[in-house]
């Protein structure tokens, strides 16, 4: 299937006194018909020994884990 991410809707980040957070809306469109495939909401919660890059890559794997899971993307 032909998909693109065309927008996401939220990324925020709040940075909790040793507890950062990242919030992330993902929503995949069909270029064919302009329909969305797939739409998912993430959130990531760190310990005080997380930065942003770690957060991201916990986001990103995730994702990507559930994509697969949920027949997205093979």
């Amino acid at each position: 299937a032909n998909a693109a991410l065309l927008e996401s809707r939220e990324c925020s980040i709040d940075n909790f006194i040793h507890r950062p957070t990242v919030e992330f809306h993902f929503r995949f469109y069909d270029v064919a018909t302009n329909q969305t495939v797939w739409e998912a909401a993430s959130v990531t919660q760190g310990t005080n020994l997380s930065g942003f890059p770690t957060l991201i890559r916990s986001l990103a794997d995730t994702t990507a884990q559930r994509m697969l899971r949920e027949n997205v993307v093979q």
